[in-house]
């Protein structure tokens, strides 16, 4: 038993020593999956070796092929579309990206939403010729307030992305929410970044869509979202039931109204003072069932 260890010990070194011939490297491949997860890693390994070992059915192996430099182009970024972080860790990668960017566009979907992108991959894509990766680095957490700059005075959809981005400047997001597209307004207006200042301004916006979102939006201050309170509209009189910072008076208020739903987020909300959840209690059409997170009832 021991000799059989000895003897797969040795075998595991030889797979990993990048001395060893590409020859023995595939007759090694072929023996157990262990053994070829070990290749994949190897630098030395050929290229044809690592395409075949691109096709194998085990997930560690084509894991492995991914973030080895030898691995083909076409292999590559055929795998990267599974394994995004592992192509990004591959050392050729900078230089594959240098080369020409529009060869990645199969495994984009998949990178830009990974954390943690580098600088140079965000300063890459942020002048890609299209428009939507664009927008993808635009609303990337990770993304340098100087490309996010530069992103805000990109297109409709890109800089709309921006205004979504909850790592974007108040001064950003102050200069969005003048702009001519209703949409960067809206989006401006929901992000809880946005400045006290610019939230006000927005709330007297003619677009009901972003007095809405200025409703909605969790960092809206109780002063603002009073100026509300006549508002009669579904959509308002919902943002209002569910916004934690809704005075108590509005609440009240909404506690008895028409729409079912509406006095259900009522209920929801961790403002709501009891008085008005036991009011609730007593509402026919109300599901009590909701309201237990609130008074510690149960069904």
């Amino acid at each position: 038993m021991k000799e059989e260890s000895s003897q797969f010990l040795n075998l595991e070194l030889e797979a990993a020593n990048e001395k060893t011939s590409s020859d023995r490297l595939t007759e090694l491949a072929s023996i157990t999956t262990d053994l070829a997860r070990i290749i994949a890693k190897n630098p030395s390994a050929n290229p044809e070796l690592l395409r075949k070992l691109s096709a194998s059915c085990d997930f560690t192996t084509r894991l492995h092929v991914t973030l080895n430099p030898n691995t083909p182009t076409d292999v590559l970024l055929e795998l990267g579309r599974l394994f995004p972080e592992q192509l990004l860790r591959n050392p050729r990668y900078p230089l594959l990206l240098q080369e020409n960017p529009n060869l990645l566009a199969g495994t984009l979907q998949n990178l830009l939403k990974l954390e943690g992108l580098p600088i140079y991959v965000l300063e890459k894509f942020a002048k890609h010729q299209n428009v939507w990766v664009r927008a993808e680095i635009a609303i990337n957490a990770n993304t340098p307030v100087t490309i996010l700059e530069e992103l805000a005075m990109d297109r409709d959809t890109v800089r709309q992305s921006v205004a979504y981005n909850l790592n974007a400047p108040k001064s950003i997001l102050k200069e969005l929410a003048k702009d001519i597209n209703w949409r960067v307004r809206q989006a401006v207006a929901s992000n809880p970044n946005t400045a006290e200042n610019t939230l006000e301004e927005l709330s007297w916006d003619n677009q009901w869509h972003i007095r809405v979102a200025v409703a909605s939006n969790p960092s809206t201050p109780t002063r603002i979202l009073d100026n509300f309170r006549w508002d009669n509209d579904r959509g308002m009189r919902q943002a209002l039931a569910q916004n934690p910072n809704t005075p108590t008076t509005i609440l009240k208020q909404l506690a008895f109204d028409k729409d079912f739903e509406i006095r259900q987020d009522v209920a929801r909300n961790p403002n709501t003072p009891m008085s008005v959840l036991e009011a609730l209690v007593r509402d026919r059409e109300f599901a009590v069932c909701f309201l237990y997170r609130n008074m510690s009832l149960r069904c």
